[in-house]
């Protein structure tokens, strides 16, 4: 592995209700549903039950039909839509050193993007690059919240492929073994299986702990996956 090689990680939070609200299905934004809305909903359910059965459940659904409990559902998974969330933390291992940082810290979202693009580099010069989904999840997360923000999108692919400096491990070791059920096995697990203590926690609930708590998670995800990718990518 080269020497200036970086591991890398990004942690998102959602974004206010209010601040995606316009973005949100109209039929959660009203107190109560209408009988449009209460009507589409029994023609969701099961084609096989019976037209009364379906209306029956709609008007039970609409009976105890609550816009909060609606608007947090789709808030649910919010963290993982670039659109509705933002980059909160950023950390990265190299050199044997450890960096995390957050956007509240260092002036905004805006100003970690551009930490974040500075360590790695805004084109397709620059160092190896690894991380865990990255390919899939943290680059091109990044690359949107540049898109949302207005700032100068960095070119890190080659037509429709990352560039060969950004390396998923991922994507790259589970596919390796001949067992389809490492591809299932999350970077917990691989870390564990080269002596690394369990991780702390999940990262769906980073934003709401300490900061303590989040610089120790962080730190072992880029430290854990920096001795990952030094076994698995030994020829680099």
């Amino acid at each position: 592995m080269r020497d200036t090689a970086i591991t890398f990680d990004i942690e998102t939070e959602a974004l206010p209700f209010e601040r995606v609200a316009n973005m949100a299905p109209e039929s959660i934004l009203a107190d109560k549903p209408d009988t449009a809305t209460i009507e589409a909903y029994a023609e969701r359910l099961p084609s096989n039950w019976k037209a009364e059965t379906r209306a029956l459940k709609a008007q039970e659904w609409a009976a105890g039909y609550s816009a909060e409990y609606a608007q947090a559902d789709w808030m649910d998974d919010a963290a993982l839509d670039p659109t509705r969330s933002r980059i909160y933390s950023f950390s990265a291992h190299q050199r044997g050193e450890t960096v995390v940082q957050f956007a509240d810290d260092v002036g905004g979202e805006a100003k970690l993007i551009e930490a974040i693009i500075s360590l790695i580099g805004p084109g397709l010069a620059g160092p190896q690059v690894f991380s865990w989904n990255g390919n899939s999840f943290d680059l091109p997360f990044i690359i949107h919240r540049c898109f949302a923000l207005h700032l100068k999108v960095p070119i890190w692919k080659k037509g429709r492929w990352w560039d060969c400096r950004f390396v998923d491990l991922m994507q790259e070791m589970a596919p390796k073994w001949d067992s389809p059920a490492f591809k299932k096995k999350s970077l917990d697990y691989f870390l564990r299986s080269i002596g690394r203590k369990p991780k702390i926690g999940s990262g769906k609930d980073f934003s709401t702990w300490d900061r303590a708590k989040q610089i120790e998670y962080a730190t072992e995800d880029v430290e854990g996956l920096y001795a990952i990718a030094e076994r698995w990518t030994h020829r680099y």
